[in-house]
C-alpha cells in the first residue's frame, strides 16, 4: 500500500515496456531529459508526468529529484534506472545516488527489481532485434528508514538486485568502484 520507489537494472530500450507490464499499479519515470525531445514518445513523457533530469547540470538535477519527491509524496509511485544509463555487458553498474536521497527524504520504500535478457534483444546502442526472452524479478520492499546513509541504502539495494538478478539468469554485477566487493586499493 502507498507508495514506493521501484528500483531496476537498465539492459535495453525494452526495460521500459517491461515494467509498463510487470508493476500493476500506477507509475512514473524519472528519465534523462534527452529522452524528452524524442518527437511523441518524449510529448508522451511530459504529459504523463515523468520527471526528467537534466543530468548535465547538477543543480537542476537536484531540482529534478525534489520534484520526484513531491510525486512520492503526493502518492505516485516512481521507477529509477540507478545505474544512469544501460549497461552494454549485461552486468549491473555502479549505482548513482539519487534516488536513494528521494527514498530516504520521502520516506518510502524502495523495491528492487531486476531484469535479465532484455539486452540481449534490443543491444544498447544498436539498431538490432534478436530473438529472446526476457525475466523478471522483483524482491522485498527495503525501508529506507533501517538505513543511516544513503550509501548504506545505496549498497543494499543494489546488493538485492544483483542476486535478483542472478536468479533470472543475469550476470549480476561488476564490483563497485571503492564499495562493497570492490578490490581494496594498491598500497
Amino acid at each position: 500500500a502507498g507508495p514506493v520507489i521501484f528500483a531496476s537494472n537498465h539492459q535495453s530500450v525494452l526495460d521500459i515496456w517491461v515494467l509498463f507490464v510487470a508493476i500493476p499499479r500506477q507509475f512514473r519515470f524519472i528519465a534523462k531529459q534527452e529522452l524528452y525531445r524524442i518527437p511523441i514518445f518524449g510529448w508522451y513523457m511530459r504529459l504523463g508526468g515523468h520527471v526528467p533530469v537534466d543530468r548535465s547540470n547538477h543543480q537542476r538535477a537536484v531540482a529534478s529529484l525534489a520534484k520526484a519527491g513531491e510525486t512520492i509524496r503526493g502518492g505516485t509511485s516512481i521507477v529509477v534506472f540507478p545505474e544512469g544509463t544501460r549497461s552494454r555487458t549485461g552486468r549491473i553498474q555502479a549505482f548513482k545516488k539519487g534516488p536513494f536521497v528521494v527514498a530516504q527524504e520521502a520516506g518510502v520504500p524502495i523495491v528492487p527489481i531486476a531484469i535479465s535478457g532484455s539486452g540481449a534483444i534490443t543491444p544498447s546502442h544498436r539498431i538490432e532485434v534478436h530473438p529472446g526472452t526476457i525475466r523478471l524479478a522483483a524482491g522485498e520492499p527495503v525501508d529506507p528508514g533501517a538505513y543511516a546513509e544513503k550509501e548504506q541504502l545505496l549498497a543494499a539495494v543494489r546488493s538485492r538486485i544483483v542476486d535478483l538478478h542472478r536468479s533470472v539468469g543475469g550476470l549480476g554485477g561488476d564490483p563497485p568502484p571503492g564499495g562493497v566487493g570492490a578490490p581494496p586499493p594498491p598500497p
